[in-house]
């Protein structure tokens, strides 16, 4: 892990696996997935953990992360699909699936995923952000600030709140 930190992946890598006698578990996978800057690597390495542990919910999330941040939205969702179908209460797939939504303009798909996301993890600001921004998109204006001033009850230092509420305020 201080290799990690002081960016010696390399060095890194050749101690894990020496420690680990270079058998692959899904711990080995997802850390070295991790630690890679590369997405390409990243997936590479989430493939692995999730062939040797394919009911790892976590795993298909940060792989359809992955996927979406190469722009791949389609494997993205059918790996968060598949993240909330192994495990459906994991708020943090529902979250970034309502995130996909909201950035794709599925809006009526991001407010219902953000609306679980917040069922599941009453306390993530962020998801009451994202929800009120789809209101917002949807000419919700009463919704939309519902869940911005939510989202400065949980989080009075954020900025992204007090600005979305104002541009509810100005319409």
């Amino acid at each position: 892990v201080a290799l990690h930190l002081q960016n010696d992946l390399e060095e890194a890598r050749r101690i894990l696996l020496d420690a680990l006698g270079r058998q692959e578990s899904e711990e080995y996978c997802l850390y070295l997935g991790g630690m890679s800057e590369d997405l390409n690597e990243k997936i590479g390495w989430m493939d692995r953990a999730l062939r040797i542990m394919p009911h790892f919910a976590r795993g298909y999330e940060s792989r359809g992360l992955c996927l979406a941040s190469k722009g791949d939205m389609t494997r993205a969702m059918e790996d968060l699909n598949q993240a909330i179908r192994i495990s459906p209460r994991l708020a943090s797939a529902y979250f970034n699936r309502g995130t996909l939504g909201l950035n794709q303009n599925e809006l009526d798909r991001a407010v219902a995923d953000l609306t679980q996301a917040v069922e599941y993890e009453p306390g993530r600001a962020s998801a009451y952000i994202n929800r009120g921004l789809a209101h917002l998109k949807r000419d919700d204006f009463q919704r939309a600030r519902e869940d911005f001033d939510q989202a400065i009850r949980l989080a009075p230092e954020g900025f992204p709140a007090y600005h979305n509420r104002s541009v509810v305020h100005a319409r």
